[in-house]
């Protein structure tokens, strides 16, 4: 199905965008988090020169990882979303209503975009299809 509305284009590319930018937000988290994980066991913490228990260097960083990968994911989505909302299919309307419903407490980029995901995949979706 080709487009027919000329504002899916734009809508596509702008979660394509956002969706890339949550991607490096995502690495960046991760490599945060691992990194903050080695130093809590490496650093000492006490006068005493004894370092953090192991465990909770695993625990921060395996944290800050889950969290990382959440947001890489929830990023590649995106990315995927975009792309089927500018090719005009369908099922990547409704994706994109679920994930604008996901960053519209990301104020103000998020909530710009699924403020305006609402609004044209909700024309888009109330056509007949046929």
């Amino acid at each position: 199905m080709e487009p027919t509305n000329p504002q899916l284009q734009p809508l596509g590319v702008a979660w394509a965008v956002w969706s890339g930018v949550t991607v490096l937000i995502g690495l960046c988290i991760a490599l945060v988090a691992a990194g903050v994980g080695g130093l809590i066991t490496a650093i000492p913490e006490s006068s005493s020169g004894e370092p953090a228990p192991w465990w909770m260097g695993m625990f921060f960083g395996g944290f800050g990882l889950a969290i990382g990968g959440a947001v890489l994911l929830m990023g590649v989505l995106g990315i995927v979303v975009g792309v089927g909302v500018t090719r005009g299919r369908r099922w990547a309307l409704f994706a994109a209503c679920a994930l604008g419903l996901l960053h519209v407490s990301s104020f103000p980029i998020g909530t710009l975009l699924g403020v305006w995901t609402f609004v044209v995949a909700g024309r888009e979706l109330s056509k007949p299809t046929g």
